[in-house]
């Protein structure tokens, strides 16, 4: 019998219209899921939803959810996982863990994400069309925009630099080829216009490319490859962190050349104002006849002045301050220094006092000799005067002696004897310049002696006594002013070397 279309249908309508006299509930339907799974015949395979109302496999649950990281364009949290196919997370992470190992390392998992490598080469276009329209960018912003760890980013660039990305990337920084020719070009003009020393960090500031490689070893990279080009001239300075022009540097060794040559002197302060380290192997380098002293560096000439006057000094049986025939800048232990150089001119012929003053062994002479024999003709009339005044006491005490009583008259000649006695200490050997109160009044009273040739010695030595300063015993003292006198009378022309130099002229 031929059955046609409409009356299978209508037979299957009456079927499904008529109800079964057995149906099995949903508890039924768990229990007997949990017989079967009890009698190992679905084992671990078969997982609840989440909803409670349906079994899953686990093939089906991974298929779901690398369709679901298909759709997601090949990122995509775990957390959103079981929402996406209804499963627990604890076995949505399970089935993601075997996802990543069987896929041979075309699926990560980094930061609680899987990621494929599709994902990355997308990435990898987007970050090479960033860099072509912006020329840099730095790896810091980029895992900013893209949430992804820096060693992440790294490693994706680095592998595609050169197929994918098309630059280069220096320190943290992703830059085109043509950036960096731009870059340079900006930094040739720059240090090109440079006439005095600059800091690179000041300079790739003023140009505006300080966002360029926040390091200075790419813009100091740069500026070495420019100096080996010869497109600038000029020296790397500070660990390469400033920059020196040639200009400047000849213009400063050719001021400082200009005042050596010119004074006859120069000193290290002003080679290190200019620009110029290790000042003395400089100027040594550049003049090499220089005598390097203390603080200044002299020409030969200096030293020859200054042994010519020496040597005239000792032959006139003079005196020189020599620091009025040296430049006014030579210091004290400059000039200490040059005299030891001429220290072969003087031997036993002069003398150097106070550092400065070359005094001739027959000058000191004379002055000793000539204070040696003033001392003696004071001690001398030191002597002779003690004794008139203990003469005048005596008789002064013998015009007195007739108003006292008898007991008075008797003590007296003792005293006499006693004043007597005491006279005789005063030998006319010594030369000391009178009692300690004579002394102390010379010291006291003494004044500055100016000396005149037309003098006479007679009327030197009354003029010296009363300017010396006298005693009461009538002695002078041979103070400091009277030393001074005595190397005046001979040598009139050292009144402006100072009491203090005479005075060490007649001591010595």
């Amino acid at each position: 019998m031929e059955l046609d279309i409409s009356s299978l249908l209508s037979a299957l309508q009456t079927t499904q219209e008529k109800k079964s006299s057995v149906r099995l509930s949903e508890r039924n339907v768990v229990e007997l899921v949990m017989k079967l799974k009890q009698l190992g015949l679905f084992g671990e395979e078969l997982l609840h939803t989440i909803n409670g109302k349906e079994y899953i496999t686990t093939d089906r649950l991974k298929a779901d959810i690398q369709t679901a990281l298909r759709q997601a364009g090949g990122r995509l949290e775990l957390t959103e996982l079981p929402a996406l196919v209804g499963v627990d997370l604890a076995h949505c992470d399970k089935q993601a863990a075997l996802i990543v190992a069987e896929s041979n390392g075309n699926v990560l998992e980094a930061q609680g994400e899987l990621i494929t490598l599709q994902y990355f080469d997308t990435l990898a276009a987007e970050i090479n069309d960033l860099l072509q329209e912006s020329g840099v960018t730095s790896m810091a912003d980029l895992a900013i925009t893209y949430s992804l760890t820096t060693e992440l980013l790294r490693s994706i660039v680095s592998s595609r630099m050169g197929t994918i990305i098309h630059g280069q990337l220096e320190a943290g920084v992703l830059y085109t080829p043509a950036h960096v020719r731009n870059i340079k070009a900006q930094l040739r003009g720059a240090l090109r216009g440079t006439a005095a020393p600059a800091a690179l960090n000041n300079l790739v500031r003023d140009l505006g490319i300080d966002s360029f490689g926040s390091s200075n070893s790419m813009v100091a990279q740069l500026v070495d490859e420019l100096l080996q080009e010869g497109a600038v001239r000029g020296t790397m300075k500070g660990g390469g962190g400033s920059w020196v022009p040639t200009i400047h540097t000849a213009a400063q060794q050719t001021a400082v050349h200009g005042f050596y040559q010119q004074n006859g002197w120069v000193a290290y302060d002003l080679v290190r104002k200019s620009g110029i380290s290790n000042e003395k192997s400089y100027l040594k380098q550049t003049f090499p006849e220089g005598i390097a002293l203390d603080s200044v560096y002299v020409p030969p000439t200096t030293l020859s002045a200054a042994e010519a006057s020496v040597d005239e000094t000792l032959r006139n049986s003079s005196w020189l301050d020599i620091s009025t025939v040296l430049p006014p800048a030579l210091g004290s232990a400059d000039v200490v220094q040059l005299l030891d150089k001429c220290s072969d001119l003087l031997k036993d012929k002069g003398q150097v006092l106070c550092s400065t003053c070359i005094v001739s062994t027959p000058l000191i002479t004379a002055a000793r000799d000539k204070a040696e024999s003033s001392a003696k003709q004071e001690a001398d009339k030191a002597v002779a005067e003690r004794k008139r005044a203990a003469a005048k006491t005596a008789g002064g005490s013998n015009s007195s002696s007739n108003g006292p009583t008898a007991g008075t008259r008797s003590s007296s000649p003792v005293k006499k004897q006693s004043a007597a006695a005491k006279e005789p200490n005063d030998s006319d050997d010594d030369w000391s310049t009178g009692s300690k109160k004579g002394k102390g009044k010379g010291k006291s009273n003494a004044g500055k002696a100016k000396a005149k040739s037309s003098s006479t010695s007679s009327s030197t030595g009354s003029s010296k006594q009363q300017k010396g300063g006298g005693s009461s015993d009538g002695g002078t003292a041979l103070s400091l002013s009277v030393l001074t006198d005595l190397v005046l009378e001979l040598y009139p022309d050292m009144e402006d070397a100072g009491k203090q130099s005479l005075a060490i002229v007649v001591i010595c």
